[in-house]
């Protein structure tokens, strides 16, 4: 019998560096107006008919409460010019409105925050 080889955290992260994917940045608004602002880059578009997309988040961040509780979201597709967006929105103990500091943004359907400065949004219901 063959012995499993070790699983090596770092080996496979950097293993997944190789595969290049976009980032998304993810605003939410609760019923009582808790914001949250996230970088994500596990985004895919699932079905055309309803229109549905997925992105993955740990139960760890700091932003899930507030999305499970959120009922509107919207998902940015960011530019390669848009790093700094990027940077903000995936800062550790920042609140969502705290990492909106600082960002043009606009209030959209129930007050979900979107960022007319990005080249596509997606602003729908979780």
């Amino acid at each position: 019998m063959m012995a499993e080889p070790l699983f090596d955290s770092a080996e496979f992260r950097q293993v997944c560096g190789h595969f290049p994917t976009g980032v998304t940045a993810v605003t939410a608004v609760t019923a009582g107006g808790t914001v949250a602002a996230l970088t994500v880059n596990s985004f895919t578009s699932v079905s055309l008919h309803p229109a549905k997309v997925l992105f993955c988040v740990t139960s760890f961040s700091s932003s899930f409460p507030v999305l499970m509780d959120a009922d509107r979201i919207a998902v940015h597709i960011l530019s390669q010019d848009q790093e700094d967006v990027a940077r903000r929105f995936a800062t550790s103990g920042l609140s969502g409105e705290q990492r909106l500091d600082g960002v043009s943004w606009v209030p959209g359907p129930d007050g979900v925050p979107l960022l007319p400065d990005t080249p596509a949004i997606l602003a729908g219901r979780r």
